[in-house]
């Protein structure tokens, strides 16, 4: 009796050990990938928006069209 729970208990230990290192090996590979892409991230020239133009109508330049509010 007590070598076949026992047995049992064996099997739900070492299928819980088998499930935890597949969950740590999908946390590795997600970790991999985030690492990979921020690699990848800091090679690419950073897209910096382009600076306005004078007479466009920007802030600060006065060259907005609109009336002047009463």
């Amino acid at each position: 009796f007590i070598r076949e729970y026992t047995g049992k208990v064996d099997e739900l230990v070492k299928d819980r050990i088998e499930a935890q290192n597949e969950v740590k090996s999908k946390e590795k590979e997600e970790k991999d990938v985030v690492a990979q892409q921020n690699m990848y991230a800091q090679l690419l020239p950073l897209a910096l928006p382009a600076p306005p133009m004078p007479g466009m109508g920007g802030p600060g330049y006065g060259g907005s069209y609109a009336p002047p509010p009463p």
